[in-house]
């Protein structure tokens, strides 16, 4: 199967189409520009000479067809968002509380994945070496986690609680400190 997104606008006529092949072999055809969002893909080009002509497939080996399908999606509305955040801004600007290097676009996007789709989008876009996206899907799990008992993000990570009641209880003791003071 084969997807080609030609709907895009281009930035240049003669700009290449990238054909992608996912681990689970599909392929994907974009422009170089968005595939270059990628600095994985960006330094595969700097290194390696590719012709208009050569449409041999870049393998991803770690991202799978629903993921790319989904990171293609992700570069093309960051390749033409005029609200970029600035990552040269300073922290605090960026800031305020809450993860705002999230857009309203790729919130609505992320709340729409089910979990471990969203765990495996965050993968492949650290795997891609897309900063932004992997920036945005970890504020966005951290978010998700802030409202959640210890035992619910524990669910959500899919962690096991292997500490006996011992030790939970020698712990609570040693970090009573961090405990929020309950006035009487």
């Amino acid at each position: 199967m084969k997807i080609y997104f030609e709907e895009l606008k281009m930035k240049e006529d003669d700009e290449p189409m990238i054909n992608l092949l996912s681990s689970d072999g599909h392929i994907v055809s974009v422009p170089k520009y968005v595939a270059t969002v990628s600095q994985t893909i960006a330094q595969l080009f700097e290194r390696v000479s590719v012709s208009r002509e050569d449409h041999t497939p870049i393998p991803l080996y770690e991202v799978d067809y629903n993921s790319l399908k989904k990171i293609v999606a992700w570069m093309i509305q960051h390749s033409q968002s005029s609200s970029q955040i600035n990552d040269n801004a300073s922290h605090e600007a960026r800031h305020d509380g809450k993860a705002n290097c999230i857009r309203d676009w790729e919130r609505v996007q992320f709340e729409c994945e089910e979990r471990n789709d969203l765990f495996r989008l965050m993968n492949a876009a650290n795997y891609l070496d897309i900063q932004p996206l992997t920036k945005a899907t970890s504020a966005f799990v951290a978010e998700k986690l802030q409202s959640m008992t210890v035992d619910e993000a524990r669910d959500y990570l899919n962690l096991v609680d292997d500490f006996t009641p011992e030790e939970r209880e020698r712990i609570r003791k040693e970090t009573m400190w961090a405990e929020p003071v309950m006035n009487p």
